[in-house]
């Protein structure tokens, strides 16, 4: 069986509740909390509590999910161009058939066993009231009584005992995002299944989120804008139509698996008539949700007509039928022409750039940063050493070995779970739960090993030494544990541990700051263990500060007294609120950026200036009071300068430690770091050995094979991950251009360009990067003849304070050598 049935379920409830409350910057509400049940800390910048009013089990996911995130107000539309779909043809509504049942169970419910293939999988309370949808895909969908996750299944059948055999399944937490990196629901796109199914009561109340939606196959283009068949959100395609590219799919168009579409702002939903008649409330509903949040595509059906076309289709929980009338469906028709393609969206801007036009649902008491349980054996996103495989779900260790999830660093205040099994064990049998990661030097570690007792302790691991920080005896031997670290954001680390439904307090509030965040890992010494279960959660705190309850208080009594429209309360609102997760994350700098915006918008926006003036100067005035709390976060999180030590290394021996590369590099026999990626491919080298921090200069030998402007060379600095660093580029021509850069979330932009060409060909250049403390960059190139010239002089940012250093390109093949980092020690009121 898949681990965790019914009891776990429990725990892991009841573990919400208790390891992260050890760390006082948690505290766990339940989802059915109401306001006045609330601290008066949890407060969010709507001035209502931060989201209790929001059941995950019937408006499911984060607030930022894509299923939740209103369409902004830079999106941009495109007409379809499908092949086989035509907008004008309009919508049919499945309400009653090819239906997603939804199954919310209750206290009172029987335990029913779920099977596949005869394997139990799962075991939990299941409703006798909702049974699967009738047609051939079978869906049915199963939310637990604690409205913490779905285990979401097609193909399935009750049995005559009440028991459910189903053709595949997959588990997701409904506080996630709903979406993957790779295949984790039972929808054609990869992600959740109940993600936009319209629900009962949501035509008649409004639809307060993003819209799912069907094609037939022909309507899409394989030929997706990143190389694959489909587009963000979607991580899948159906696999019936093949792989690597859908054999059913067109080859032309702009619609893919994963498309949002939306009615442009530009139309007026007053003005859609159906027979000379304006729309019901219903249909309101319904045009409002696709204008204000759109419809992604997540799954292939319907038919085509004569001309190879056919209609779009919109799933609804069956539910929900008593609402739909004959006059609905005529409205849904359409209301649906109205759809265009909205190109781009993305998962760096959800719903497009700019300013929400619709308003985002209230955040959930707890929020999912990550989940993954290594459905059908995949680990993606895992970068595995020594002894790792994966058998029945779950990942193994065997021996020595490490596995670090390498995708996303996690920093402030979060709760990392883990299941761990283990048969008997001694001494020397040690498994381990690897937090805030750096590199293989530096890092924190659960470790559980066996013996008469079992023991249980807590480690740091810095510049490879190891300092224990606790132990205790607890015995995780031939038994399934559920372990639970809690980390906050003042640098406190506590951990329980759960067996047989019986919670432990294995530390409390620990304190230890040295590494602030970092990459989570499973692994261990000498171990025989499996894995399973893996969720990073969030328990979303709001600030005790009087200033912030009475600014989104303020807020709420200005909209209600009509002195501040639904536009601009709706801006306000989101500013604040994400100053709030911005601080929540460990970011008070981003959360900085959101209070000026926040100020901004009152000192520039034309409503704001028809504000009552006593009314505006109250908001700034609270505005500035936020922003000498943020500041002083800002200020305890920035990293002192580096006391790091110099590092150099010219490959010799062809060794590169502590050098994380990916295949297109490695150590040649003419003992440089060689990298090579071409036909539009990034290859890099990254050194984990050390973050540097504070005063430094960087240096590099590069020299190049290729010989176009196309072909850039790389050097990173401040590096955090693939999606966050500095650094320059350089084209591999005497005619080149030369850009100094930073990428912020995966968004690539210009902090300068030099004003003339620096010639990088066959010859070796030495470049040198000197990052100060205050945020300013220098960067110099000197030419084998001796020649220095400075490319950029003293430019100025404060986006990355510290990282590491690491080598690449992008579409070339070049020869790097001689690395040399010197941390610069200047004296007080030394000028460079």
């Amino acid at each position: 069986m898949k681990r965790w049935a019914a009891s776990y379920a429990a725990t892991a409830a009841l573990l919400l509740l208790i390891a992260c409350k050890h760390s006082t910057a948690f505290e766990a509400p339940r989802h059915d909390q109401k306001a006045a049940d609330v601290p008066a800390a949890a407060v969010s910048a709507n001035g209502t509590a931060a989201g209790f009013d929001r059941d995950p089990a019937y408006h499911p996911f984060d607030a930022y999910s894509p299923w939740n995130t209103p369409i902004g107000d830079g999106a941009i539309y495109e007409k379809e161009t499908s092949p086989g779909w035509d907008a004008e043809l309009g919508a049919n509504l499945n309400y009653k058939n090819w239906t997603h049942p939804i199954s919310v169970a209750a206290d009172s419910d029987p335990v029913r066993d779920l099977f596949k293939k005869n394997a139990l999988f799962w075991r939990m309370k299941v409703s006798n009231d909702v049974q699967p949808d009738a047609k051939s895909d079978g869906n049915i969908h199963f939310i637990d009584e604690h409205h913490t996750y779905v285990v979401e299944t097609y193909s399935a059948v009750r049995k005559d005992d009440g028991n459910l055999t189903v053709g595949g399944y997959a588990r997701n937490y409904i506080d996630g995002p709903g979406v993957y990196d790779t295949w984790h629901g039972s929808r054609a796109y990869g992600g959740t299944a109940i993600g936009g199914v319209i629900r009962p009561g949501e035509f008649e109340k409004g639809i307060p989120h993003a819209i799912a939606s069907a094609v037939h196959a022909t309507a899409l283009n394989k030929h997706g804008p990143n190389g694959k068949p489909y587009t963000w959100p979607a991580a899948s395609q159906d696999a019936i139509w093949n792989e690597p590219l859908p054999t059913g799919y067109s080859d032309t168009g702009n619609v893919y698996m994963g498309s949002l579409l939306a009615i442009p702002r530009s139309v007026n939903i007053g003005d859609i008539q159906v027979n000379g008649r304006a729309l019901s409330a219903k249909g309101r509903h319904f045009a409002q949700a696709l204008q204000q949040f759109g419809t992604y595509i997540v799954a292939i059906g319907g038919n085509l007509n004569a001309d190879g076309k056919g209609k779009i289709i919109f799933p609804s929980d069956p539910a929900a039928q008593g609402e739909v009338s004959p006059g609905l469906l005529r409205e849904i028709d359409e209301i649906a022409k109205y759809l265009q393609v909205v190109t781009n969206n993305s998962e760096q801007h959800p719903g497009g750039p700019g300013e929400r036009i619709g308003e985002r649902p209230k955040q959930l008491p707890t929020s999912t940063l990550y989940h993954w349980d290594f459905l059908n054996d995949q680990t993606p996103g895992w970068v595995n050493s020594g002894g790792i495989s994966h058998e029945a779900e779950q990942l193994r260790v065997n021996g020595t070995a490490l596995a670090i999830y390498e995708k996303r660093d996690f920093s402030g205040s979060y709760c990392y779970q883990v299941e761990m099994t283990s048969g008997a064990l001694t001494e020397a049998n040690k498994a381990h739960i690897v937090f805030h990661f750096q590199n293989r030097n530096n890092y924190y570690f659960l470790e559980a090993s066996g013996g008469s007792t079992g023991q249980v302790s807590l480690n740091k691991k810095e510049n490879g030494i190891i300092t224990p920080l606790g132990s205790m005896s607890y015995d995780v031997q031939n038994s399934t544990v559920l372990l639970e670290i809690a980390y906050d954001k003042k640098g406190r680390i506590s951990a329980t541990a759960s067996k047989n439904g019986t919670v432990t307090t294995l530390f409390d509030g620990v304190p230890e700051r040295s590494f602030k965040s970092g990459k989570i890992g499973l692994g261990g010494d000498n171990a025989a263990v499996t894995f399973d279960e893996v969720r990073i959660y969030r328990i979303n705190q709001w600030p005790a500060a009087p200033t912030f309850r009475s600014t989104s208080e303020l807020l709420d009594s200005l909209r209600r007294g009509n002195k501040l429209n639904d536009e601009l309360y709706r801006k306000l609102s989101d500013n604040l609120y994400q100053a709030e997760r911005f601080r929540q994350d460990g970011m008070p700098d981003k959360a900085l950026e959101q209070l000026d915006a926040f100020m901004q918008l009152l000192d520039n926006s034309e409503s704001a200036s028809a504000m009552d003036p006593d009314a505006k100067t109250n908001l700034f005035d609270r505005a500035d009071a936020l922003k000498e709390q943020f500041n002083n976060d800002a200020s305890a999180a920035r990293p002192l300068p580096s006391e790091a030590s110099e590092y150099s290394i010219d490959f010799s021996g062809g060794e590169a430690p502590d050098w994380s590369m990916n295949a297109a590099c490695y150590v040649n026999d003419k003992e440089n770091l060689f990298c090579e990626s071409y036909g539009g491919g990034t290859s890099l080298a990254v050194y984990d050995g050390q973050i540097w921090s504070g005063d430094y200069v960087y240096q590099a030998d590069v020299w190049t094979l290729s010989k176009g402007n196309g072909n850039r060379q790389r050097l990173y600095f401040n590096y955090t991950d693939e999606n966050n660093s500095y650094y320059l580029d350089i084209g591999a021509t005497a005619n080149n251009d030369v850009f100094l850069r930073k990428k912020v979330n995966g968004k690539i932009s210009d902090m300068g360009k030099y004003s003339g060409h620096y010639p990088l060909t066959g010859e070796k250049v030495t470049f040198e990067i000197e990052y100060l403390n205050g945020g300013t960059i220098t960067v110099k190139g000197t030419a084998m003849d001796g020649t220095t010239t400075t490319l950029f002089d003293q430019v100025a940012d404060t986006t990355f304070t510290g990282g590491k250093i690491g080598v690449g390109l992008w579409s070339s093949g070049a020869y790097f050598d001689n690395v040399i980092v010197k941390p610069l020690h200047r004296k007080p009121g030394d000028v460079r």
